[in-house]
């Protein structure tokens, strides 16, 4: 029974591998990207300054969350045994979406982006207006 379990399972983990690799592939191409944008401006005689404010600066992160980061081993094997069906009894459900949300806020990527989105935010804020003596 257990090499059927891990026999049917294999195909779908290589998969998701894969995909999350691939992923991260196409976000570092994206940098990469933006990099010979900027030297080719450079090459044409933009100031390395002047270049970098013309391009857009696009980031993606890649942030898998996956069963295999809980951390307590008892939660992980109760979640890798849950059935894959269409149907699961909400109390399943309930239970994986908490799981999910709180998997995605325990991501060293998923900080790493909001640290990045709140330094953004601090950028972009208005100045505060002085109030002018009447």
């Amino acid at each position: 029974m257990s090499q059927l379990i891990q026999a049917s399972g294999v195909p779908i983990d290589h998969f998701s591998l894969e995909s999350v690799e691939l992923l991260r592939d196409m976000a570092a191409r994206w940098a990469d990207r933006r990099e010979l944008e900027i030297a080719r401006r450079v090459d044409a005689g933009q100031s390395r300054s002047e270049a970098e404010a013309a391009v857009p600066m696009i980031t993606f992160d890649a942030i898998d969350v996956s069963f295999d980061a809980i951390e307590d081993p008892s939660e992980r094997r109760e979640f890798m045994e849950m059935p894959t069906t269409f149907y699961l009894p909400p109390e399943s459900i309930d239970r994986l979406r908490e799981l999910g949300g709180r998997l995605l806020r325990n991501s060293h990527p998923y900080q790493i982006l909001l640290e990045r989105i709140e330094e953004l935010a601090k950028q972009d804020a208005p100045s505060p207006v002085k109030p002018t003596a009447p």
